[in-house]
């Protein structure tokens, strides 16, 4: 009889997606397996997050593995070694290049030996971001980028915009103190064949997902509306200031795990939800290798 487990990838989905999910699994094998997240980064240290699988009948939150060791391979050699913490977690010294090939290898007494790899996008530099033009509902953005030719490249992009947010008396009305936020704002599409492989109804992930199937080689000008109403001045809170475009070119597996994800997402848990097979970036267990190179560009708003 199959053994059914979850996976909850706590420290994963909080610093990806904003919230919590549990990735069920269903395996004819034993259960007991390492779950392991890396974080790969261009210009940050490289990272781990080490857990295990869990019964699905267990409602323990309890599933961080410590001590175990992590070993970070590049070009196939062995450049550090670490163990992770009462948390799990653990920071390499090595700090994530454009083009190099990274391997993964987790032990842990009583589990299988965790191996996993990946190669890091080359950078993906934003040629353009602006307005063009302001109407009555939404101030139109363009984002423009060039797409290399001859190969599959995923990319994640989010915007967000830094405005204060006030702390008022709530008898005077006055602004006691005020402090910079950024905050997630949602773009929609105006060149939509091409925008978003995640844009789908209710969708609660703060990001968009692109592939260049249509667009492969070429300068690409992505045109997106932002609804002004989430750019203007709250009770609390002033107009945005600062409009700021992340352009992240991801590994495959980063935007298969992404997509995958958010499968299940427009009526999370009802009856019709769609299960997540997430493939995973290892071998002999289960997580993913999260491998990213991102540009940023900035519109100031007056």
């Amino acid at each position: 009889m199959p053994l059914y487990f979850k996976i909850i990838i706590f420290s994963l989905v909080f610093s990806l997606t904003g919230c919590s999910d549990e990735l069920v699994f269903k395996t004819d094998k034993d259960a007991n397996k390492l779950v392991a997240a890396i974080y790969l980064e261009v210009g940050k240290p490289a990272s781990a997050v080490v857990m295990q699988t869990e019964s699905i009948t267990n409602d323990s939150n309890s599933v961080t593995i410590k001590n175990a060791f992590v070993y970070l391979f590049k070009n196939g050699v062995n450049i550090e070694t670490e163990t992770t913490n009462n948390l799990g977690q653990t920071d390499f010294d090595y700090i994530v290049q454009p083009g190099d090939s990274l391997k993964v290898e987790v032990i842990k007494e009583g589990f299988d030996k965790l191996r996993g790899s990946s190669s890091i996008p080359e950078t993906t530099s934003i040629l353009q971001f602006d307005t063009t033009s302001t109407r009555a509902n939404s101030l139109g953005l363009i984002v423009s980028f060039v797409d290399k030719a001859q190969r599959s490249d995923f990319y994640k992009i989010k915007l967000v915009g830094s405005r204060y947010s006030y702390k008022i008396d709530p008898v005077s009305g006055q602004i006691l103190d005020s402090v910079l936020i950024q905050e997630s704002i949602p773009m929609k599409s105006v060149n939509r064949i091409f925008f978003s492989d995640n844009n789908i109804v209710t969708n609660r992930q703060d990001f968009e997902l692109m592939n260049d199937l249509i667009f492969n080689g070429q300068n690409f000008n992505l045109n997106v509306d932002v609804d002004w109403f989430l750019l203007q001045k709250k009770y609390n809170k002033s107009e945005v200031k600062e409009l700021e475009i992340s352009l992240s070119h991801i590994s495959p597996e980063y935007y298969d795990f992404l997509t995958t994800l958010s499968l299940n997402r427009p009526i999370y848990g009802g009856p019709f939800s769609i299960a997540s097979q997430v493939t995973s970036s290892f071998d002999n267990g289960y997580g993913i290798i999260v491998a990213s190179n991102t540009s940023k560009a900035i519109i100031t708003l007056r």
